[in-house]
């Protein structure tokens, strides 16, 4: 993993790259949300829950990824090519975003420079459970898990192939 969190230098993104971030999001980008039982932790109740984006690239366009990185200044660069049901897969590395503070950065940067595709409703879905998993130690209420649960559902299923009409 390199650099997670640490840039060499971080600059205002400009209007012009930042429409060019969401256009690429718009392509290749993925927003995930996560819903996992804690296995070292068995007698945790409730699944833990996470909000992850991701950008792929081949491996000869891995500086795009790093450019992304230290424009943002936060996320990291890892490689990627661990699918065994693939074994002809090409080498490919993976940008991702998984730290909470980051996640919401992320929002306010798609708010200003919004997706156009069907991405876009991928993104809300996730901003919405961002902004729900805010909340700190210890108010975790059932109340608010089983909205963000409920998120997680809606955006597994958003991301199901949808041929259309």
């Amino acid at each position: 993993m390199q650099g997670y969190g640490r840039s060499r230098y971080r600059t205002a993104l400009g209007r012009t790259w930042g429409h060019w971030f969401a256009g690429f999001t718009d392509g290749e980008g993925a927003f995930m949300l996560i819903s996992q039982q804690n296995l070292n932790r068995p007698h945790y109740t409730r699944p833990t829950l996470g909000a992850r984006f991701m950008l792929s690239q081949r491996a000869d366009d891995k500086t795009v990824l790093d450019e992304i990185r230290d424009k943002l200044g936060f996320g990291c660069v890892m490689y990627h090519n661990d699918n065994p049901k693939r074994p002809g897969e090409k080498p490919a590395y993976r940008f991702q975003v998984h730290r909470k503070e980051d996640c919401q950065k992320l929002v306010k940067i798609f708010r200003q420079y919004p997706l156009h595709s069907r991405k876009a409703r991928q993104f809300e879905l996730w901003a919405k459970a961002v902004e729900a998993m805010k909340w700190a130690k210890g108010s975790h209420t059932q109340e608010r898990y089983d909205y963000v649960a409920a998120l997680v559902s809606q955006l597994r299923q958003l991301r199901e192939w949808n041929p259309g009409p």
